[in-house]
């Protein structure tokens, strides 16, 4: 009798859960909250050129999706080549970030880092969040960032620069040392 109880109380669970699933799932799809993205693209590669046909900007990307009711599109281990109006070079990465639908700029999020390419100088940024306009020239961020330039560490809470002019604010708390 008590294997009896057990068997039936085992699929009377079992069933009990099949039927929760299922209609959550179904319950999702009617709702438009998918539990997959609407569409995603594995190793995207984005090249955008100048008025003269050089490269101005390069995107590299593991994965990319859109999400259902999102109006950006995902960005994961996201790199960024961009040449600013001075032709420096610089690259750009980050563990995560996204595209805003209208192109206009993009977000790099979780241990970014930006630096000038070899030969442009050794000056590097490490921050957690960094928003770039869609011409790569102007970069901002409100959260805490550390910059190294050869024997100088500068720390401060939020940045605003622009690649181009050669000018950049730390904006609060600034900190530096000279080694």
């Amino acid at each position: 009798m008590q294997r009896w109880f057990f068997a039936a109380t085992l699929l009377a669970g079992l069933a009990s859960l099949w039927l929760f699933l299922s209609v959550r799932q179904a319950g999702d799809e009617r709702d438009g909250s998918a539990l997959l993205p609407d569409f995603y693209v594995e190793q995207p590669r984005w090249q955008v050129f100048d008025e003269h046909g050089l490269p101005k900007r390069e995107l590299l990307a593991r994965r990319l999706e859109q999400w259902p009711g999102e109006d950006r599109a995902r960005l994961f281990e996201p790199r960024l080549r961009l040449t600013d109006v001075q032709q420096q070079h610089w690259r750009a990465s980050a563990q995560r970030g996204w595209i805003a639908a209208d192109q206009r700029h993009m977000v790099l999020e979780t241990a970014v880092n930006l630096q000038r390419e070899a030969g442009d100088g050794d000056l590097v940024l490490h921050t957690e969040k960094l928003r770039i306009d869609d011409k790569g020239d102007v970069i901002e961020t409100d959260q805490p960032v550390v910059l190294v330039s050869g024997n100088w560490h500068f720390s401060a809470t939020g940045l605003h620069a622009e690649l181009g002019r050669q000018q950049l604010q730390l904006l609060g708390n600034v900190r530096g040392i000279h080694d």
